[in-house]
């Protein structure tokens, strides 16, 4: 892309719901179009909306003050995921506007989002005019250097990509940054993993408990006396005498 300005180059880290991101870079092409780029890999609840709010940001950004609405240059956003986020097809390939239902006619350009789904995609490639997308994905998710490699035979862009790389490999403050930043998504992704089970944890006691409360309240029905009801649930005699209606 000719006559790009890297606008905002990073590594997210700084807020505690960005802390699986990695990559965010904003680009300002020739024409003026601004490209959010962002790559995640694993999937939080508000991801859509995350990604909505980050495009919709972009657009308001570019207003000063005394400005018109005819000076908004088209903002597209870019993600690229290492999970599923859009479960309704199964394409690794989709992009989002602003269209009509039922007639598809397009209300605005203004605001684009391309989804790019490296859990859905393809061995083998199924589509001849996706085929630069599909090799760039493919370079994205090598598992080796084998493999890039190869990819660098395909096109000249992923061979010089390829080389680069190889070269940031070689840098020790690079190699030594990207290691801790594997340490943290390592570290964040664990933390997540615990709390889940925690959550988990806490829903069988919880289930538990109101299985107890259901199986008190059915023998204060059938006359059973509140110590008797104590011993096979559990529940003290004061929680069962507060089920009494």
């Amino acid at each position: 892309m000719a006559g790009i300005e890297i606008v905002d180059p990073y590594l997210k880290k700084g807020h505690k719901k960005d802390k699986l991101s990695i990559l965010d870079v904003k680009i300002k092409t020739k024409s003026g179009k601004l490209l959010a780029i962002e790559i995640q890999v694993i999937d939080t609840d508000e991801m859509k909306e995350r990604v909505m709010f980050g495009i919709s940001k972009i657009i308001h950004d570019q207003l000063k003050s005394g400005d018109t609405y005819k000076n908004i240059k088209r903002a597209i956003s870019i993600l690229i995921t290492d999970f599923v986020l859009i479960e309704e097809n199964d394409s690794y390939y989709n992009r989002f506007r602003f269209y009509d239902e039922r007639t598809k006619t397009e209300f605005s350009n203004i605001m684009e989002i391309n989804t790019l789904e490296l859990a859905k995609l393809p061995s083998e490639l199924d589509d001849e005019s996706t085929k630069n997308k599909w090799l760039w994905l493919r370079f994205l998710n090598a598992k080796d250097e084998e493999e890039l490699d190869m990819l660098a035979q395909t096109l000249p862009e992923i061979c010089e990509a390829t080389t680069i790389l190889k070269r940031l490999s070689q840098n020790k403050r690079v190699r030594a940054a990207y290691e801790a930043r594997e340490r943290e998504i390592r570290d964040e992704l664990s933390r997540m993993k615990s709390a889940e089970r925690q959550g988990i944890e806490i829903g069988k006691e919880e289930g538990k408990q109101e299985k107890a409360i259901e199986i008190a309240k059915n023998s204060l029905n059938i006359g059973l006396s509140a110590d008797q009801i104590s011993q096979i649930t559990g529940l003290t005699v004061k929680e069962i005498e507060s089920l009494r209606t």
